[in-house]
């Protein structure tokens, strides 16, 4: 059994150098590497008036609002969740979360896949790259 306590994370900080609204903190708490076999989640916190800035994923993914007033656009589509509430991001869909409350939105999300990669439309710091995801499932041989 894989148990996670998002209260005991130490999540990442990531931000654009070219958009000074993007920002979060996240951490890939389930994936292949950690034994999952279908699935992958990750834990994400954003800032007020902060976004994740807009990107596509391998999978589909499943954003549940834990706290906090989020506007979650996925493709042409918006819808504002407060508290508990969830949306889902078809794969390859262009997608974005933002934290349209006054305080800190807490977040996961549920990938249909062990591996994710993403891809942003802006480059994302500290990785100085657009793409980001789980760890790289080694080549089965």
């Amino acid at each position: 059994m894989q148990a996670v306590r998002f209260d005991a994370l130490e999540p990442e900080a990531g931000w654009s150098d070219e958009d000074p609204t993007i920002g979060s903190r996240d951490a890939y708490v389930t994936h292949w590497a950690t034994g999952s076999a279908a699935s992958a989640v990750i834990y994400f916190e954003i800032e007020p008036g902060r976004h994740l800035g807009r990107h596509v994923h391998s999978g589909e993914e499943t954003v549940v609002v834990m706290e906090g007033s989020v506007e979650i656009s996925v493709g042409h589509e918006s819808e504002r969740l407060d508290g508990a509430g969830l949306a889902v991001a078809p794969a390859l869909v262009p997608h974005d979360v933002r934290n349209v409350g006054s305080e800190r939105a807490r977040c996961v999300g549920v990938f249909a896949g062990s591996s994710v990669v993403t891809v942003y439309d802006a480059v994302l710091q500290p990785a100085g790259s657009r793409v980001q995801g789980t760890p790289t499932e080694p080549d089965a041989d």
